[in-house]
């Protein structure tokens, strides 16, 4: 979730690209541009000047832009209430984090997903369930260290905001100053369609959940 990271490395990129079209075209800046954007020197006499959108014409064959991160068409969050993240053993119904999504231009929706559980062994929570205003959306199911969340089917237009609630059942033999999150672990593990099209969401993985600290009965 590391929104800052992305933002700087697009903004490094932007800065480069309009650095090469600002400064005089002489062989210096030739070997520079070679450099940066992985041109060989043929292809690199080849342009005069590198405005931003006709980046793509003077790449060779081999370039790739996965080597950019670039900022998805949507804000990806993971919140809670911190100062409520607490909850007895045996409670049900307790909030440990929202998804939020905001879009941008395009339609997005949250099929599937694969959550890994960290700080409890799986079988102190009875049960997880991702819910919104109108109630429980789909349960997960266990699997080994993971809750398997299948057919969310949780859409957002474009240009619209939304969440949904992980909510978790405990079992009553928790132990009191146990943290549980719930982590996804790879990219493969959480399943995202924008505007119909599968997407990767590429961030620094694991994105870790919130904690949620199991307290003692008084």
């Amino acid at each position: 979730m590391n929104l800052n990271k992305i933002i700087k490395i697009y903004f490094a990129f932007v800065m480069t690209v309009s650095s090469v079209a600002l400064m005089s075209y002489n062989d210096s800046v030739k070997q520079y541009m070679a450099s940066v954007f992985y041109l060989n020197d043929e292809s690199a006499q080849e342009v005069s000047f590198l405005p931003l959108d006709l980046v793509e014409n003077f790449l060779p064959n081999n370039f790739s832009f996965d080597r950019i991160e670039y900022i998805p068409p949507f804000d990806f969050e993971l919140v809670n209430d911190a100062g409520n993240a607490f909850a007895l053993p045996g409670n049900e119904g307790v909030e440990i984090m929202k998804f939020q999504i905001k879009t941008d231009d395009k339609n997005f929706e949250l099929d599937d997903l694969r959550l890994k559980v960290e700080g409890v062994d799986i079988g102190k929570i009875k049960e997880a369930i991702f819910m919104n205003n109108e109630g429980i959306v789909v349960r997960g199911k266990k699997e080994n260290e993971h809750f398997i969340f299948n057919g969310i089917g949780f859409e957002l237009e474009k240009e619209s905001e939304g969440s949904l609630s992980l909510i978790l059942n405990l079992s009553d033999d928790l132990h009191p100053g146990k943290r549980i999150r719930m982590d996804i672990e790879k990219s493969e593990d959480i399943g995202i369609l924008v505007d119909n099209d599968p997407y990767t969401l590429r961030f620094d993985y694991p994105i870790r959940g919130k904690y949620l600290s199991i307290v003692k009965r008084r």
